[in-house]
């Protein structure tokens, strides 16, 4: 397989941004000198990561030649994948973007049936946030240890326990106060039932979540898998023994693509 970086400046970012790209290929020829055309996946990374951290934890450079997928991993630093309040659109960055940018340069099915979205923790929560605002673009989406609801107390404290300010103001910067967050469409609840009342019978989604039952984050995955199946979007939370770490979503990402290659 290739594996290209490419850096180019972002008119909606307006800074230079990088996204690392899988390209699946055989011995024989690269899909561009064939007209082959494949599914495309969006891969989000975590709070604390890079566009490079599924390349150097898992496997997937390997699965994305199995599974005949070109594999998309955009850097959005701690930005939930959001267009923040006080910061960078990097909601409107994917959406309106990247995605465009992607299928006019690579040989991608352009088709919302064959593009597909996920990520673990922070990107998590942007897959199913990116997927729900805009689902004529995306037709399944996968969360690993979500963090489905950034406002958590689990996830503004440290691994000792001690608060983190800075993930506070940073939250804050993104989506406004904890109370404006819960009445808004960043909120995961209220933008599915948005979701629900407008686009799902034209757009339905196909959802896959799960999270390991040591993890800190399994209380708020439970809570959000539960109101959504309240709502009739019939989710199954994978739930199986581990924690907030990458022996749990190296597991996760051969499991994502067959979910996405499953009719």
């Amino acid at each position: 397989m290739a594996l290209l970086s490419m850096q180019y400046f972002s008119y909606h970012l307006n800074l230079s941004t990088n996204v690392q790209i899988i390209i699946p290929e055989d011995r024989r020829s690269f899909p561009t000198l064939t007209g082959k055309r494949m599914p495309v996946l969006y891969l989000l990374h975590g709070h604390s990561d890079d566009n490079l951290a599924w390349i150097r934890h898992t496997n997937v450079e390997d699965l994305a030649n199995e599974y005949g997928f070109i594999v998309v991993m955009p850097t959005t630093h701690r930005g939930y994948y959001t267009d923040a309040l006080h910061g960078h659109k990097y909601g409107t960055f994917i959406s309106k973007e990247l995605i465009p940018a992607i299928d006019n340069t690579f040989p991608t099915i352009n088709d919302r049936s064959s593009r597909f979205i996920a990520g673990l923790s922070m990107g998590g929560f942007g897959a199913f946030k990116l997927s729900m605002e805009n689902p004529d673009k995306f037709s399944k989406a996968a969360s690993f240890s979500g963090a489905v609801n950034p406002f958590a107390t689990s996830l503004l404290t440290d691994l000792d326990g001690s608060p983190m300010d800075d993930k506070m103001k940073n939250l804050e910067n993104i989506f406004g106060t904890e109370e404006s967050y819960y009445k808004s469409l960043n909120h995961l609840d209220n933008l599915a039932i948005e979701y629900k009342i407008n686009d799902k019978e034209k757009y339905p989604i196909s959802f896959y979540a799960s999270c390991g039952t040591e993890d800190p984050l399994y209380g708020s995955n439970k809570k959000f898998i539960a109101f959504m199946n309240e709502n009739g979007f019939g989710i199954k939370l994978e739930e199986r023994p581990g924690n907030h770490n990458w022996e749990f979503w190296s597991v996760d990402i051969k499991k994502a693509f067959e979910f996405f290659t499953k009719d």
